[in-house]
């Protein structure tokens, strides 16, 4: 079968995402039909005969003046087509794999609606009659001659077009994002499953990160965007239904308040993100943020998560709790929560020989500890088990890691700087092997958002 055949080849999504990259740093232009070759006289005039109406005499003669300048000419699905018969500049063909944008979707086994785009590097976005390359991080790479973006192979926001589908190419290969041994949904719709698998990796390292409990991230992402469909979730990238603006940018629609005694419909303005990504970190953000969501960190109870979470107002609706504590039941959503051995941080249950343990004393914060012994708050808290290294308390028993008796402060964390066309997903798949902890990168720098630039230098957590 023509797919085995290529699979045999070991083209793969990471190597897509690594060729498209390439190519976006080479001379490109938008050739209708063009699968990254040089352009000469012979490439122009077989494209021209090939599509007669599009090749039009100004046309051919802005590429005949590219001729020589080490200019490569490139479709949308060329640019896909070009990786897995043999890179840029191979003359390799093969009929079965010829697809057009269009074809390329209708042969896909694995696709869905944009609003269900799994973190996947190496997958396809799709619109009627064009597709492009998605890199991660609200990135995709794709050849245009839209004169909005330029002309051949570029780099986009994937809400710069009204992409309606992802698809997996049928011809490449795409590795499992998640770690093997990282929960998976099993309950519920393939649409329903897809959500929790995308949502259930970025709740579970902002969980690492901020301390709040990704079975309630999972659980109000389901419901305040109802699975992600809902308008504000798809138009605004909005999963949770915050109001206001983000970085200046917000969206204004009806929805519905409950009054005391009944629901109302009144207009109001949620925040509109770049991507989901930013929706998620700016939700437990806000939690740590505010006074009155101080019972939620470092909560491992999902019960009284959902609780709380209703009595801090964050929703009018009276049956929110419940409608919280179902979905986390019915959808098995407490797997993705961190499970630390410590949980009721009362201290450890036994000390190893080579430890020092310390007794909170009133006064103290997690931070002036690690001072004395010489280490900081992050290693203690990753050492103890501790979700929110804000929250101790006088008595509780903090494990000092062998060495750490005074001295000079350890070091937790390398550096990293950034490279044209990097996000903090992919330097976090490089560097932490695992694109979802891209949140511990983001609060490690003390960033309020996802936007990073070529040459600014960043910590990476060891």
């Amino acid at each position: 079968m023509p797919r085995k055949e290529v699979k045999s080849m070991s083209y793969t999504a990471s190597g897509l995402v690594d060729y498209v990259k390439k190519a976006l740093k080479m001379n490109t232009v938008y050739m209708w039909g063009g699968i990254m070759r040089l352009v000469t006289e012979s490439y122009i005039s077989g494209r021209a005969n090939q599509y007669p109406s599009w090749y039009t005499p100004a046309r051919v003669a802005k590429f005949r003046a590219l001729i020589g300048k080490d200019y490569y000419g490139v479709d949308c699905v060329g640019l896909i087509k070009s990786y897995y018969w043999g890179g840029v500049g191979s003359k390799n063909y093969k009929a079965e794999t010829d697809k057009s944008a269009n074809g390329m979707f209708q042969a896909a086994t694995e696709k869905g609606p944009i609003n269900t785009l799994p973190e996947i590097p190496g997958v396809c976005v799709w619109l009627d009659g064009h597709i492009g390359v998605y890199i991660g991080n609200g990135l995709v790479i794709e050849s245009t001659n839209n004169t909005r973006f330029g002309d051949g192979v570029c780099q986009t926001k994937l809400s710069d077009r009204n992409w309606t589908h992802w698809l997996k190419c049928p011809y490449i290969e795409y590795e499992d994002q998640a770690p093997s041994d990282g929960p998976k949904a099993t309950v519920g719709t393939e649409e329903q499953k897809v959500f929790i698998n995308k949502i259930g990796p970025m709740a579970m390292a902002d969980m690492k990160a901020t301390g709040i409990l990704a079975s309630l991230t999972i659980a109000q992402a389901i419901l305040e965007s109802g699975w992600g469909k809902s308008k504000l979730a798809t138009e605004a990238n909005n999963l949770f239904g915050i109001k206001g603006t983000y970085n200046g940018q917000g969206y204004t629609c009806k929805t519905q308040e409950w009054d005391g005694s009944k629901f109302i419909t009144v207009e109001a303005t949620f925040r509109k993100y770049p991507s989901w990504a930013e929706s998620l970190a700016d939700h437990s953000d806000l939690f740590n943020r505010l006074d009155r969501y101080k019972k939620l960190r470092g909560l491992t109870d999902y019960k009284l998560a959902c609780r709380y979470v209703y009595e801090a107002g964050y929703a009018t609706d009276p049956g929110y709790t419940d409608k919280l504590i179902n979905l986390i039941e019915k959808y098995s959503l407490t797997a993705w929560d961190i499970k630390h051995e410590n949980s009721s941080g009362t201290g450890p249950s036994e000390q190893k020989p080579s430890e020092t343990v310390y007794i909170v004393q009133k006064g103290d914060t997690l931070s002036k500890i690690a001072a004395a012994y010489g280490t900081t708050y992050q290693v203690l808290a990753e050492y103890n088990g501790i979700a929110n290294p804000n929250i101790i308390h006088v008595g509780q028993k903090i494990k000092i890691p062998s060495g750490n008796t005074g001295g000079p402060q350890a070091k937790t964390y390398k550096t990293y700087t950034v490279k044209k066309g990097d996000s903090l997903w992919a330097i976090a798949q490089k560097e932490l092997g695992n694109g979802s902890r891209w949140p511990e990168i983001q609060k490690l720098n003390g960033l309020s958002g996802t936007t990073i630039y070529a040459g600014q230098v960043l910590k990476i957590p060891v």
